[in-house]
């Protein structure tokens, strides 16, 4: 089933998907990161699985993070890279043919 949003159709999500929550940390300057709880989780799985906390999988995620980048925005996609990374899902360009 596909829900029609502003953002075009989509998966109706969880409903925890849609809460948010706020942590702080230190990366490379004092900051507070607010994602949706999916994504907090996540980040705790990836960190686990790499042996760190998901304080300093953060940390050092943002030390890479471009000038001028959105940091919770980094780290949405840098979660996502490694969650797919682990299911060996490839990411490829949809493009759409020309008419």
């Amino acid at each position: 089933m596909l829900v029609n949003t502003a953002q075009g159709f989509m998966s109706p999500a969880p409903c925890y998907a849609l809460l948010w929550s706020v942590r702080h940390l230190k990366a490379p300057h004092r900051t507070t990161v607010r994602l949706e709880n999916y994504f907090w989780e996540q980040i705790d799985k990836v960190a686990e699985k790499k042996g760190l906390s998901w304080r300093h999988w953060a940390e050092k995620t943002l030390a890479e993070k471009p000038s001028g980048a959105n940091s919770a925005s980094w780290l949405r996609v840098n979660c996502l890279c490694k969650v797919l990374e682990a299911s060996q899902v490839e990411l490829t360009p949809q493009v759409k043919p020309k008419a």
